[in-house]
């Protein structure tokens, strides 16, 4: 069937009639908003949507700028979904938004979580129990999640995906995958073996990646000091929620040759020879040995050739004890005024002849318990004097047996022990034992001896803080250290094991072992600050003392003895010979170097540098007190 031309004009006549010949909603020129309306929402407020829309009422219409703000509501994130429709209301459009809330969320489950608390881990996210789901504020919340794991040195994601989210009681779930070490190998070990690096790691495969505890295993093996640098990356392991550690050491050269050369007034031409490893076979192990010889024969007794021998061995057992073991037949030099306090040219010599044997049994990663055992002979001479035959004519050798056990509570917590920028380092112990004193009948009476058992309890208390944190654990930072030392003895003991304060290692500005007694209280501070890796500028204060010895001699005695020998034995300048007066070396050294029996504050204070190198930092300090100045030299720090 055909329809004529006319029949059509007809029809559109009437829909024009129909719709009064207006064009279609909201496409009329110069339409504008008469109204803008939302449905739906029953939490989120109409003041809050219409917040985020920019149509108002008498603003200019456009599906455009509709479009625009059902985005901007979406992008609200409270809504399921956002539509629109539109009327016409006569005098103008009338926009309605309607909007499908998110759920409620009535509670949050967080799961899967071991290393952080799930209060913290609610107290990080902003959505809470109560609010309606924003899922893009939840979404942040799951990076803030994750942000908190490795501010704690963890890794670990939420898999969102592995369930539905948000239960339809409104239950917000959170399941947490921290991520687990797979494995942990060695790359490039070099001379050392990998069971040596490993084996001081707290870090096992299947436990939780942790950058902290990492850090510590890495502290942990740079402190076997076998090492010249250790790193570790991380690689992906076989699944997501999987990591493999690679551990990245740097050896350094372990075995060290010494050979030295010496002259002394008293010694003449003294050599030196020693030879040490301390990562034996690349097995941590140590063993050392050294030896010295004097050109000449020194004082009558004292034996030409001073030797020591070392062993030490880190792991003997399952229990991780380890063992110590040192035999010696050694010569030191005391009391001596010179930059190296053993040069050789001390007031008095030490002969040692024995061993020791210690072991160590650790409670936890940071306290230790330390047995040792010790048998010596010791002998005591005095050095030759400015009057040839002085030295022979006193009663100056002292021969003593020594038998001892010492017990020892040792906490650490230092980070590097051969520099700590940070921890603490308690010591707590007491060695008891059998003494047996001879050869002075001017001070125990007739037969010269004395023998007892002792006891000799001691305090160390260490304290370092780190002015600026280390950068790594091989980088050098600003630090405050503080030691405090105590110690007390009963019973008989030998000479040169009561306790001695002054020189390098304790008060400097005096003499080496300058006070010695019975009892010993000294303190110590230090502002250490680098220059570079290699160099570490000192300022220091020291202060303490020992006083209260049984072996102090009459220094009236020697200088009795010292005018004898100034005369030619005739005191009187008659022309006779007068009887040669009796003096001890304890009466030599109370007329050198005076002391006391009860506690006398003394103090030193100064500066110095410290030379990082292969075996140690080189320490060389410049210290004033009251008896003057003097210029120490040592290896390591002082504490």
């Amino acid at each position: 069937m055909t329809t004529s031309r006319p029949a059509i004009l007809w029809l559109l006549a009437v829909f024009a009639l129909v719709t009064g010949g207006r064009p279609a909603l909201g496409q009329a020129p110069n339409a504008t908003v008469s109204d803008v309306a939302v449905v739906g929402n029953a939490n989120i407020s109409r003041e809050a949507i219409l917040g985020v829309v920019s149509l108002k009422a008498g603003s200019p219409f456009s599906v455009e700028s509709v479009q625009r703000d059902v985005a901007a509501i979406r992008d609200l994130g409270y809504f399921q979904s956002v539509t629109h429709h539109e009327e016409d209301t006569g005098a103008g459009v009338r926009v309605i938004f309607e909007v499908v809330e998110n759920q409620k969320v009535t509670g949050i489950n967080v799961t899967g979580n071991t290393k952080v608390p799930t209060a913290d881990i609610l107290e990080t996210m902003t959505t809470k129990a109560g609010d309606v789901l924003n899922v893009p504020r939840f979404t942040k919340d799951l990076d803030r999640i994750q942000q908190l794991y490795r501010d704690r040195g963890f890794l670990a994601y939420v898999d969102v995906n592995q369930t539905n989210y948000i239960t339809p009681e409104g239950v917000l779930n959170i399941p947490i995958v921290e991520v687990k070490i797979e494995k942990i190998t060695v790359q490039d070990p070099g001379k050392t073996k990998p069971y040596v690096l490993l084996r001081e790691m707290r870090t096992k495969p299947g436990d939780v990646y942790d950058s902290k505890k990492l850090y510590a295993d890495l502290t942990r093996i740079w402190n076997l000091n076998i090492l010249e640098d250790i790193q570790y990356h991380t690689e992906p392991g076989s699944e997501q929620d999987k990591v493999i550690i690679v551990l990245e050491p740097k050896n350094k050269k372990t075995g060290q040759v010494e050979l030295g050369f010496g002259y002394s007034s008293q010694q003449g031409l003294i050599g030196r020879v020693g030879l040490s490893e301390s990562n034996l076979k690349g097995t941590g192990a140590a063993v050392g040995v050294s030896a010295e010889i004097g050109g000449r024969f020194r004082s009558a007794g004292v034996p030409p050739l001073s030797i020591e021998a070392n062993y030490y061995q880190p792991y003997i057992d399952s229990r991780d004890t380890s063992m110590s073991v040192s035999l010696y037949n050694k010569t030191t030099y005391r009391f001596s005024n010179n930059l190296v306090g053993n040069s050789g040219s001390g007031q008095a010599y030490e002969v040692r002849r024995g061993g020791s044997v210690g072991f160590g049994r650790p409670l936890s990663d940071t306290r230790r318990l330390q047995l040792s055992l010790r048998n010596d002979n010791i002998k005591t001479y005095s050095t030759q004097t400015d009057f040839g035959s002085l030295s022979d004519a006193l009663n100056n050798k002292r021969d003593s047996n020594v038998a001892s056990a010492g017990l020892s509570f040792i906490s650490d917590t230092r980070d590097v022990r051969l520099d700590p920028a940070t921890g603490q380092l308690f010591t707590l112990g007491s060695e008891v034992g059998h003494t047996r004193l001879g050869g002075d009948d001017l001070l125990f009476g007739e037969g010269g001896s004395h023998s007892g058992v002792f006891a000799k309890p001691a305090l160390d208390y260490r304290r370092y803080f780190a002015l600026k944190p280390r950068k790594s654990i091989t980088t050098p930072t600003e630090v405050l250290a503080f030691r405090l030392k105590a110690g007390f003895a009963t019973g008989p003991l030998s000479f040169f094991d009561q306790y001695f304060v002054g020189g390098a290692d304790s008060l400097r500005g005096y003499t080496e072992d300058r006070f010695w007694g019975k009892n010993q209280l000294l303190a110590n501070v230090e502002f250490r600050m680098p220059f570079g890796d290699s160099l570490q500028g000192v300022l220091f204060l020291d202060a303490g003392d020992a006083w209260g010895s049984d072996l102090r001699g009459d220094p009236d005695r020697f200088a009795g003895l010292l005018n004898w020998f100034q005369h030619n034995g005739d005191i009187n300048g008659d022309g006779l010979p007068d009887d040669r007066p009796e003096a001890s070396i304890y009466d030599q050294y109370e007329f050198r170097l005076p002391q006391h029996d009860s506690f006398t504050l003394h103090t030193g204070f100064g500066f110095g540098v410290r030379v990082k190198t292969p075996i140690g930092p080189l320490r060389l300090d410049y210290g004033i007190s009251k008896e003057g100045r003097r210029t120490h030299f040592s290896i390591s720090q002082a504490f």
